[in-house]
């Protein structure tokens, strides 16, 4: 028995050394450039295996992108009906116009661009993870981000999740240097990404409040001030415009009120579709699919909502259950989850995300009292909660996803310390060193 003990004990000591030296290997380069350079190059190799080169799965974006340059302005046809003030984020269409002129209407060129801001993403996500744990865990939670297969799947796409994401997390890192040294100019800016994020994904909007609550023991009366303005200014173009449009107050996109019906009426899964892989519309009463075809874009808005409060009204118990499934949906899946994918997709993505989710609850728990993870954890819960109160895919939680894995980053940091391995630190001057 003593030879065996010996000899294991000599394994572990190889380990130890092993670890140790690769760890001091990938100090001597800062994290946060090759957290950058291996997420650009996880999402460039993604979209060529999954084919997004040759035949890119497209969204109404581009269509309305389309438009847009052929001169017909800001409009898509859906359903026999032109919509001049939908979809949820007109910065991405806007964005994919642009490089479109520039570029002769390269798909090629969004789709370097969409993994170019991907890679982004996971640079900010170890930014973070270094404020929120003391300078450690930026390689493991950027390499979290820059693998993600729901993130890497969705740079092939030419849809918005991947500005979501990147303007979420944005939006956190801007509020962490705004807390820690509250001037104007910060306020200014950090106001400003709220708005802009919210011009892509309308949830963003519930930053104001979040980050007002979250760093009112260190911001002025001017500096919130100055920060509600900016996002303000930031975001009022689009419901001014679509309010002039269509001629009635629209404080967003011209589908939400759809997107509240989604979720909240009589049939309702909390997602765009039933078990069976119908729509909502589809399986709704055959009047109201009637009024809903012979309405114009300005009295949809009307009959959704009104049949969305309608059900609220009936239904207040109904309403609450589906809240939570709608919650219980953004937080794990729905029985809809995934049926446009095939089934071994699902799984690999669900026992990842498990993973994520248990080591994101250690992180948090481990630095419980960090201003950063409180802030993190409090910009997940509310916006799953904003998100629920319309419809709620898998997708929809992408867009807090690489927050969500910053924490993960610190689960790995505190298992870490637990097991005594080493870990990539950077010193008080971002520097890395050893630890």
């Amino acid at each position: 028995m003593q030879p065996d003990a010996n000899a294991a004990s000599e394994a572990s000591r190889i380990v130890r050394r092993f670890t140790k030296r690769a760890a001091h290997t990938i100090a001597l380069v800062r994290p946060i450039p090759i957290v950058f350079v291996m997420a650009l190059a996880v999402r460039l190799a993604g979209q060529i295996v999954l084919g997004a080169y040759v035949h890119p799965e497209t969204w109404e974006y581009e269509a309305i992108a389309d438009n847009i340059l052929a001169g017909h302005g800001y409009s898509y046809l859906s359903g026999g009906v032109t919509y001049l003030a939908s979809v949820s984020s007109p910065a991405y269409v806007l964005l994919t116009a642009l490089v479109y002129a520039l570029t002769a209407h390269s798909q090629a060129a969004m789709l370097v661009l969409q993994a170019l801001l991907g890679a982004a993403t996971a640079s900010l996500a170890a930014w973070l993870v270094e404020r929120a744990f003391a300078g450690r865990g930026a390689l493991e939670a950027g390499t979290l981000v820059a693998l993600d297969p729901g993130l890497v799947v969705y740079a092939s796409k030419l849809h918005s999740l991947t500005l979501d994401a990147l303007a979420f997390t944005a939006v956190v890192c801007a509020a962490v240097l705004l807390r820690a040294s509250p001037t104007w100019p910060r306020a200014a800016l950090t106001g400003a990404l709220v708005g802009l994020g919210a011009l892509t994904r309308t949830t963003a909007l519930a930053f104001v409040p979040l980050v007002l609550f979250w760093a009112r023991r260190r911001i002025g009366l001017a500096s919130a001030l100055v920060f509600v303005v900016a996002a303000a200014a930031a975001y009022a173009p689009w419901p001014t415009r679509n309010s002039i449009v269509l001629g009635q107050f629209v404080p967003g996109s011209s589908e939400s009120t759809e997107w509240l019906w989604r979720g909240t009426n009589p049939a309702a899964t909390g997602s765009s579709w039933t078990i069976d892989g119908r729509t909502m519309l589809e399986v709704a009463p055959a009047d109201f699919r009637a009024r809903v075809a012979a309405a114009s874009e300005a009295e949809r808005i009307a009959i959704y909502r009104d049949a969305a409060l309608q059900f609220v009204r009936e239904q207040p118990v109904q309403t609450a259950v589906l809240y939570a499934r709608k919650l219980k949906a953004f937080w794990w899946g729905s029985e809809s989850t995934g049926i446009l994918y095939p089934p071994a997709w699902v799984l690999v993505y669900q026992a990842w995300y498990l993973g994520a989710l248990t080591l994101a609850i250690v992180g948090a728990w481990s630095a419980r009292r960090d201003p950063t993870v409180v802030l993190i954890v409090l910009s997940a819960l509310v916006i799953s909660a904003a998100q629920a109160v319309f419809y709620v895919e898998g997708r929809h939680r992408l867009a807090i996803e690489p927050l969500l894995l910053v924490l993960s980053g610190g689960g790995l940091v505190a298992l870490s310390g637990l097991l005594r391995l080493p870990l990539v630190q950077s010193d008080a001057h971002g520097q890395p060193a050893r630890r």
